[in-house]
């Protein structure tokens, strides 16, 4: 049994890094019902998350769970997008690509323009030299704040609201066969008190360090475990819903997707020895996470 977290994560590294290859060679070869836009937003989607998986990655190599928990964050909602993009009929497909790089985009450029603008209103020089990026945030954002600002306020937070983190999560679990997603909802919320290091997170982390070491060490371990499971998990699904795009081969896909089980396996018996030691005599759940 492995118990060695720097090793399987580089070990997941190099699959990630491949999956990527995989999804983008799919993403670049789409389908006629898949629309350019499209394939071209979750190919830059995918090149994010496969970034930040490999920073994540790196972080777990060193042993610091905390902090690649948050970049699994920013990948777990990176990643929903990508496969709710390439979902659908190809209209469906056409309208979303136009909402996450047009309209959404437009209605964030609203926010960014407000916040340039108040900080020079605050600033004694506005036009000094040291102010100049300030200054050119507010240029380049004035024309597509004004063409978000043509939607009224309740259409513009629908529309953000498809695309938040909660809002993929519904729609994912709201279809046969992927209920499960509202597991990613939980474990999203776990996160986000990591990102806003509100007392649940501080409390947590205090919590684990002042265990004695057995169980220090196995809990990190298995949250480790969990996270290198998941990156795996996300980029499979990248490279997966891409496959379902395109015209191309899935040989090379299943290679990397039968080494990645491998993983899987190993990073599962990490869970167990945990489990073991917290809840000695106690059958693991089936399915853990």
């Amino acid at each position: 049994m492995s118990t060695d977290l720097s090793a399987m994560a580089f070990a997941a590294r190099g699959i990630v890094s491949d999956l990527h290859l995989e999804c983008s060679g799919f993403l670049n070869s789409p389908v006629d019902e898949c629309p350019s836009s499209a394939a071209e937003a979750a190919f830059e989607l995918g090149y994010a998350c496969s970034l930040s998986s490999d920073s994540a990655l790196l972080l777990l190599e060193t042993g610091l769970v905390w902090d690649a928990d948050v970049l699994a964050r920013s990948v777990a909602e990176g990643t929903l997008k990508h496969l709710y993009l390439l979902m659908g009929s190809r209209s469906e497909m056409e309208e979303r690509s136009t909402e996450f790089l047009e309209l959404v985009a437009d209605f964030q450029s609203v926010t960014r323009l407000k916040r340039a603008q108040r900080l020079l209103g605050l600033v004694d020089d506005p036009e000094a030299a040291e102010w100049a990026p300030i200054r050119e945030v507010v240029d380049v954002d004035l024309a597509p704040a004004q063409r978000g600002l043509r939607f009224n306020r309740s259409t513009r937070k629908r529309i953000e609201a498809r695309w938040s983190y909660g809002g993929l999560v519904e729609y994912f679990a709201g279809i046969p066969g992927l209920e499960a997603a509202v597991v990613l909802g939980y474990t999203y919320g776990m996160q986000s008190h990591l990102v806003h290091k509100d007392s649940n997170a501080t409390g947590m982390m205090y919590e684990r360090d002042s265990r004695d070491p057995l169980r220090r060490d196995s809990a990190m371990l298995a949250h480790g475990a969990r996270i290198v499971g998941d990156l795996l998990m996300m980029a499979l699904g990248r490279a997966g819903t891409a496959a379902g795009v395109s015209s191309l081969s899935r040989d090379g896909l299943a290679a990397v997707q039968a080494r990645a089980d491998a993983l899987q396996d190993e990073l599962a018996q990490s869970t167990a020895l945990w489990h073991s030691i917290e809840y000695p005599g106690q059958p693991m759940p089936r399915d853990v996470r």
